[in-house]
């Protein structure tokens, strides 16, 4: 990721707050990681579905970070271990740990309401953490 660690740490809040996904949020995560041009976000608008393009030979698709558990794991930084929990009322914990220790009370964590956010916002807390 580029951005940094305080503002990785702003977009994890905003995952926190989220109630669904929400593909600005998507879109600037996609940004944050160099998935698309730096600055693509501001310089062309917010297209409902997250795309940018330069002209119509360059366009970008920003992956469903806050929708897709999928998505939400290409943010894990590698080498960590990720512990998921859905409480019965579809709210997610996450809780992160990296190499050797274990997951634990100080790692990178999130309490969000679906569990691809909780993933996105405590991938994001691991990620500024390395930086």
């Amino acid at each position: 990721m580029t951005l940094p660690a305080a503002d990785l740490r702003a977009l994890a809040e905003r995952c926190e707050r989220a109630q669904g996904p929400d593909r600005e949020l998507d879109a600037e995560i996609a940004e944050a990681r160099g998935a698309v041009p730096a600055g693509a976000f501001r310089m062309y608008g917010f297209p409902e579905k997250a795309v940018w393009g330069l002209d119509a030979y360059n366009t970008w698709k920003a992956p469903a970070y806050t929708a897709s558990l999928d998505d939400a794991l290409t943010l894990v930084p590698e080498g960590w271990h990720v512990g998921l929990w859905v409480d019965p009322d579809g709210t997610a914990r996450v809780r992160m740990g990296n190499g050797e220790r274990v997951i634990y009370a100080g790692s990178p964590q999130a309490n969000c309401a679906t569990p691809a956010l909780a993933l996105c916002a405590a991938s994001l807390r691991a990620r500024a953490g390395n930086e």
